[in-house]
């Protein structure tokens, strides 16, 4: 009887050895991942050099863009502060004729509504409806209120951008100082010195177009009149 129970008991134990190497195996039949197909040496080889091949482009790609932006982060901050350390002498922008004035100019005809609307209260003409975006001839751009030189027409550049543009300003334009709006983004009110007509902003985004003092002086047609 001692000899059947060992025997019995043996038989269990395997039998439970067998069942468990059964289920074990069923197991990683299922949860198995998928057989891959080998490559040859040759094939595979060529695989893995055209991904190292662009994994290098990317990675070149990507320095270059990460030193363009570096770039322009450098040349923004440095227009900033050169537009804070070349602002002019005007703390406020506004009007400096009596309001009598500018009415007799109106009334004149020196002076269009619209022209007084830009100049007065600084509105913004629309973009590609000035004929001074045409005008090529040497001469001076000067305030169509006043008759103040404003700007020389060897600055004059086409920037594309739908108003007449500069990148430099005579001594007859000023610059204000104290928009803090305008400083957010970069650019300062520009009016006539003499009347105080508004005349647009000055960017400092000149060196896009690759102009002698990295500055846009963003000018509306209408504030300004042309003498050859």
């Amino acid at each position: 009887p001692r000899s059947a129970r060992i025997k019995t008991k043996m038989v269990r134990r395997a039998l439970f050895i067998a069942l468990c190497f059964v289920a074990v195996v069923r197991l990683s039949h299922t949860f198995s991942l998928p057989t891959v197909p080998m490559r040859s040496e040759a094939k595979y080889s060529g695989v893995l050099s055209a991904r190292c091949a662009r994994t290098q482009d990317n990675f070149q790609d990507r320095r270059t863009a990460i030193s363009h932006f570096g770039k322009l982060g450098s040349q923004v901050l440095a227009a900033g502060t050169l537009l804070r350390s070349e602002q002019a002498n005007a703390a406020k922008a506004g009007p400096k004729l009596p309001e009598p004035e500018w009415e007799a100019l109106i009334a004149d005809g020196k002076l269009s509504k619209k022209a007084f609307r830009v100049l007065h209260d600084q509105a913004t003409e629309k973009p590609f409806t000035s004929p001074l975006l045409l005008e090529k001839r040497a001469g001076t751009f000067a305030c169509a209120a006043c008759g103040t030189d404003l700007f020389a027409s060897s600055t004059k550049f086409d920037s594309g951008t739908g108003w007449p543009s500069f990148f430099d300003k005579l001594a007859g334009v000023e610059l204000e100082t104290g928009n803090v709006a305008d400083a957010l983004v970069m650019r300062a009110e520009v009016h006539c010195d003499k009347c105080g007509g508004h005349l647009g902003h000055v960017f400092d985004d000149g060196w896009i177009w690759s102009v002698p003092t990295n500055k846009r002086y963003c000018i509306n047609g209408l504030s300004l009149t042309f003498k050859p």
